[in-house]
């Protein structure tokens, strides 16, 4: 395959020969706050070319340089332009930067992006654009600062009073900014639930058992669990016997008298309630549940007065499903009806199971966002889960990249089918591509057969030592060594594959709440990576973390409310509502 070169210089002016001249706009960003602006130069999707080997980062003029490797992003390479100011260079409001073509062959079209970043991590971005080499073309780079707070909100999350909150288990901002949830409940796919089941209406307060009337409920009259005496009412969320006040704790009342018994049919001193001269506790009597001749059919059974649903009264509307309540219009485990469980990804509209805004995934694929449906087993764009991009020849392998059916390639190596994975920059049976070999007495040197020098594999650099990383020693096995500003330390050997700081390529950084998983960023809420890589949620549902505790997968299919205090969701900021953990 053809080596598509993009060389790179500081230029002024000459705008007379072809070029891309990238101009940069920080916007409202404080010039002296920024450490870094990488841009990232890839070859346009549509061109057969491509970057063939890996460049070891190297400066062009003071604190600019470029580097070309593996962008995690499309798993191809591309080249990165760093300007850096650890290494002198001095932002201002405005700069510009020059590409010029490779000096044979027709040019490529470019695609190409820029972001900034602070000593915090990323702070902007812009979206891809694409340009071609041409006398006089221009490109304008305007980042601007998409913090939230202080960095840049996950992809599920959304701003909320500065701060960059999960809005699908909030219960302060439920589904949206601002929408909280009543007291005592929880917010579970965007949506306020009570016990499991939909959020309250008219008044009602939600406790363990459900949707309950604390103003003339006698099983839970004024507080959540508060029983009066057998025989008393509630009233606006007092007890009273008869029209009088309540019976004292050990007595009862009878036709609205306080006694220490009733006389029910044969029974003489009943301390329960009597219906058809029958002494019954309508507590739990599933024939007289919370008053005379209320009858409970299954599955639902009589608990604290009511007719429930594994001790949980349902909301209107709601459907006992075994072992809970379900509000089957939008419970993705009960869609429609008891025991339909949409796909991961997917949400329940009006008891559909939906991707995105289109119809629900066939039979063993995983919604991937925006109405997208992808087989994780052998999606090599999508492998073990949603975004996970094997590298170039790489084939997705139950759910796990693979070179030629083996382990997928590491650090600087590249996937050559039919032989294996090798290091196109150092590799003398495979240098620069697949197929080139290096003759008798010649090295494969940065992707080139020259004579004589040294084979050094794992992005280390030859030197008159031999093989080094940085001048320091050599890295060696799953490591790679990273060079230059481009990297979080200022270069080192590092483990591309699960560095969240250099994340399937140096210097590439996940950002606050997210795991670096097979050399790829993915949320610590990311059900097949549940607070830690390739912790699987059996429920298809990961919960933010509750209470200073990481994300853990659903219990039940529901998660944990956090009672008080702010929870450890992807990322600093509140994620429960007011109290303690339960």
């Amino acid at each position: 395959m053809r080596r598509a070169l993009v060389l790179v210089a500081l230029l002024a002016g000459c705008n007379s020969r072809n070029q891309i001249k990238l101009d940069y706009s920080l916007g409202t960003l404080d010039p002296t706050k920024i450490v870094r602006v990488e841009t990232t130069v890839a070859i346009d999707p549509k061109d057969t070319r491509m970057f063939f080997a890996d460049t070891p980062f190297h400066q062009v003029a003071t604190g600019i340089g470029f580097e070309v490797t593996m962008d995690p992003a499309t798993g191809h390479r591309a080249a990165f332009v760093t300007h850096d100011a650890t290494l002198g260079f001095q932002f201002d409001k405005s700069f510009s930067f020059t590409l010029l073509p490779p000096s044979e062959g027709a040019a490529p079209a470019l695609q190409i992006s820029a972001r900034a970043e602070t000593s915090t991590g990323p702070v902007g971005e812009t979206a891809a654009m694409m340009a071609q080499f041409s006398p006089g073309t221009r490109v304008m780079l305007a980042i601007q600062d998409e913090r939230c707070g202080d960095r840049i909100c996950n992809t599920d999350e959304l701003c909320c009073n500065a701060t960059c909150t999960a809005v699908s288990g909030d219960a302060k901002n439920c589904g949206a900014c601002g929408k909280a949830c009543g007291a005592g409940e929880t917010c579970s796919g965007s949506t306020c639930r009570c016990a499991g089941g939909s959020a309250c209406s008219g008044g009602a307060t939600c406790c363990t058992t459900g949707c309950l009337d604390l103003q003339n409920d006698a099983f839970n009259c004024g507080t959540c669990g508060h029983a009066c005496n057998v025989g008393e009412t509630c009233t606006a969320g007092v007890c009273q016997c008869g029209a009088g006040a309540a019976c004292q704790t050990s007595q009862v009342c009878c036709n609205g008298s306080c006694a220490a018994f009733c006389s029910c049919g044969a029974t003489a001193m009943c301390t329960q309630s009597c219906c058809n001269l029958l002494c019954v506790d309508e507590s739990s009597d599933n024939a007289n549940c919370g008053g005379c001749g209320i009858t409970c059919s299954s599955p639902l059974s009589c608990a604290s007065g009511k007719c429930a649903c594994n001790g949980v009264v349902c909301a209107p509307g709601d459907t006992c499903c075994g072992m809970a309540c379900a509000h089957l219009a939008d419970d993705v485990h009960n869609c429609g009806r008891c025991g339909v469980k949409c796909n991961p990804g997917e949400v329940c509209v009006g008891g559909g199971c939906n991707c995105g805004a289109g119809p629900a995934c066939p039979s063993g694929q995983t919604c991937c966002g925006n109405g997208a449906c992808a087989d994780t087993n052998n999606d090599s764009a999508n492998c073990g889960s949603c975004g996970h991009r094997c590298n170039t020849n790489e084939q997705c392998v139950n759910g796990t990249c693979s070179c030629n059916g083996g382990p997928a390639c590491t650090g600087n190596q590249s996937c050559c089918a039919g032989a294996g994975c090798f290091d196109l920059s150092s590799d003398n049976g495979h240098c620069g591509s697949c197929t080139n070999g290096c003759a008798n007495g010649q090295s494969c040197q940065m992707g080139q057969c020259m004579s004589g020098g040294c084979s050094c594999t794992n992005g280390n650099s030859c030197t008159p030592m031999g093989c080094a990383c940085n001048n320091g020693p050599a890295c060696g096995g799953s490591t790679t060594c990273c060079m230059g500003p481009a990297t979080a330390g200022g270069g080192g050997c590092f483990d591309l594959s699960s560095d969240p700081m250099n994340c399937g390529k140096c210097g590439f950084i996940c950002q606050p709440g997210q795991l670096c998983c097979n050399s790829a960023c993915v949320s610590n809420t990311d059900p097949k990576n549940c607070g830690a890589c390739n912790n699987v949620c059996a429920s298809g549902i990961c919960c933010p973390g509750c209470c200073g505790m990481p994300p853990m997968c659903a219990i039940g299919g529901f998660c944990q409310a956090c009672a008080g205090g702010p929870s450890a969701g992807p990322g600093p900021g509140p994620q429960g509502s007011g109290g303690g953990c339960l």
